[in-house]
C-alpha cells in the first residue's frame, strides 16, 4: 500500500523486473521483447494514479497529477459534433472493449488476461476484380 496524491492506492507488479546484467548474452541487440508493470491502484476508485512500465532500454510513467471529484459534467460533452461523421464497426469496437477490460484486469489485479473473440468471416477482393 502507498499513497498517491493523499488516496490510498494498492500495488500490483506484473512481469518480471529486468536486470541487463542477467539476461542472456545478445538479448538487448535482439529486441527481448518483455517488459516489468507496476501500478497504484487507488483502492476506492479501482483507478490507476500512478503506472510505470519498463522494458529493455526503455520506460514509460503514467502519473496522475490531480483528482477533481464530483464535478458535474454537461451531456453536450458526451455528443458527436454534427459535423463529424462516425464509421461504427461492430468487431472492432468490441474488440477494443474487451481489450481495455483485459489491460484495466491487469492494472488492477496485476494478472494479464487473454483477450478471446469469435470473429466473422469475411472475403476481402481487391479493387477491380470481378469475380
Amino acid at each position: 500500500m502507498e499513497t498517491v496524491l493523499g488516496r490510498e492506492c494498492e500495488i500490483y507488479l506484473s512481469g518480471e523486473e529486468l536486470n541487463p546484467e542477467k539476461l542472456p548474452e545478445g538479448a538487448f541487440e535482439r529486441g527481448k521483447d518483455s517488459y516489468y508493470t507496476k501500478s497504484w491502484i487507488w483502492k476506492e476508485a479501482a483507478i490507476p494514479l500512478k503506472v510505470i512500465i519498463t522494458g529493455l532500454g526503455w520506460s514509460n510513467e503514467l502519473i496522475a497529477t490531480k483528482i477533481v471529484e464530483n464535478v458535474k459534467i454537461p451531456n453536450s460533452r458526451f455528443t458527436v459534433p454534427s459535423d463529424i461523421k462516425v464509421n461504427y464497426d461492430e468487431e472492432k469496437s468490441e474488440w477494443a472493449k474487451r481489450e481495455a477490460l483485459a489491460s484495466f484486469e491487469l492494472y488492477k489485479t496485476g494478472k494479464s488476461k487473454v483477450v478471446k473473440m469469435k470473429l466473422k468471416r469475411r472475403e476481402i477482393k481487391p479493387k477491380g476484380d470481378s469475380k
